[in-house]
């Protein structure tokens, strides 16, 4: 590295770094810190180690600066920081900074390249239609897979429709979700649009461009992952209809999140499944139950502002409980635990604290491939809609103060 660019990035690093108060409010949102509860592993004793490190203190070859290698990346600390300290690019510029200033690394890259090669295979149309079985020979999990969703449900006497956008890994698991989400928006009144061309948003590859320490040695293997992110970005958002809503959290987020002074991305489905119950005077109703909400650590709106929360919260009968921590990420790394049995174990304690047989709610298909790693919990997994689905539509009138039933 040239010194004016190291001098640049270091500078960087000194101003990211110095806005940290550490007061400490973003360890409740850190997976990795509720589950060692190790200082060094929160986002503020990560901030602490960059600039002990950009002060020369800490080495690049320090065994410490590995707890950036087990960052989630999920970035749940910058939504709680109360003065938006820039953790992921403290978190980045550190990384880049371990492998510009090493002459070697010991740090295997084998799995790196191999989850890289799968995201691109499974954000691909033509691999998810004829090359299946090929990568479930390779992939075990993907043996799960029930291939590309087709488009079977008859839809008629509708004037007004929406587009589903679907996630590849609904795509490829939860046809079930699909339907269910179009027989309950067919009961609002409107048609579903799923495009079969629709193409992947690139989230999928969101885990292999941001990495730093975990991409030594494979630095063009990195740079494809980009090219290829940015370009099914731009496919992607020339395709996305107007009136589109996603039906996973995961690529809203990331697609809100991709050139916001170009395109306002709105497609929230919950925000306007909310907005039609309140515009047709109708009320959900359940049979009493209990169910346990883990909103995706990505998303934009979390708490109250959070409109698939308040639509719950809607559901008469419904009982919500947040599960331990859950502004932290489930464990899901973003999809990567998909393939990696190390990253299956992050989280699994979190979860143990729930009841036998509980109801969770999801809102990602990370989070969604995630949890059935833990069948001996016996838990149940449904997205938001799914409970929609399994809800009454019954209509009210307003009588000045409130709705009443009819």
């Amino acid at each position: 590295m040239d010194p004016e660019s190291l001098e640049l990035k270091l500078s960087l690093l000194d101003e990211w770094q110095s806005a940290c108060t550490h007061c400490g409010i973003c360890s409740d949102s850190c997976l990795t810190f509720q589950e060692t509860g190790w200082e060094h592993d929160s986002p503020r004793g990560r901030i602490r180690l960059a600039r002990d490190f950009m002060n020369g203190k800490v080495q690049p070859h320090s065994a410490a600066l590995t707890t950036f290698d087990q960052c989630l990346g999920c970035q749940s600390c910058e939504m709680s920081c109360p003065i938006a300290v820039p953790y992921r690019q403290i978190r980045q510029a550190v990384q880049e900074l371990r492998v510009d200033l090493r002459s070697d690394s010991s740090l295997s890259s084998t799995h790196y390249g191999k989850w890289s090669t799968l995201a691109y295979r499974i954000g691909s149309i033509f691999w998810r239609g004829y090359g299946m079985w090929w990568l479930a020979y390779h992939h075990p999990f993907l043996r799960l897979s029930k291939g590309r969703f087709k488009k079977k449900i008859e839809q008629e006497g509708f004037r007004k429709a929406i587009t589903l956008v679907v996630s590849c890994m609904q795509d490829l698991f939860n046809h079930d979700l699909i339907e269910q989400a179009v027989q309950f928006i067919n009961r609002l009144g409107y048609r579903v649009l799923i495009d079969d061309n629709q193409p992947c948003c690139g989230a999928i590859l969101d885990k292999c461009t941001q990495a730093g320490e975990e991409a030594v040695g494979l630095g063009k293997i990195k740079q494809q992952a980009i090219i290829h992110q940015g370009k099914r970005v731009e496919t992607f958002l020339d395709w996305l209809p107007k009136e589109a809503y996603f039906l996973g959290q995961s690529c809203q987020s990331f697609i809100t999140n991709q050139n916001p002074e170009r395109r306002k991305v709105e497609g929230d489905l919950y925000a306007w499944i909310l907005h039609r119950l309140v515009e047709q005077k109708r009320r959900l109703v359940i049979d009493p139950c209990t169910v346990y909400y883990q909103p995706y650590c990505g998303q934009t709106s979390k708490g109250d502002n959070d409109p698939i929360l308040q639509l719950l919260r809607q559901i008469e009968g419904l009982t919500i409980r947040p599960v331990p921590f859950s502004k932290s990420c489930c464990g899901g790394f973003g999809n990567e635990a998909i393939d990696c049995s190390e990253r299956q174990l992050w989280g699994k304690s979190k979860w143990n604290q729930l009841p036998q047989g509980s109801i969770i709610v999801i809102t990602s298909p990370a989070c969604w491939k995630h949890l059935i790693n833990f069948p001996e919990k016996n838990s149940h997994l449904v997205y938001p809609i799914q409970l929609l689905f399994q809800a009454r539509l019954e209509f009210q009138e307003y009588n000045g103060t409130k709705f009443n039933v009819k």
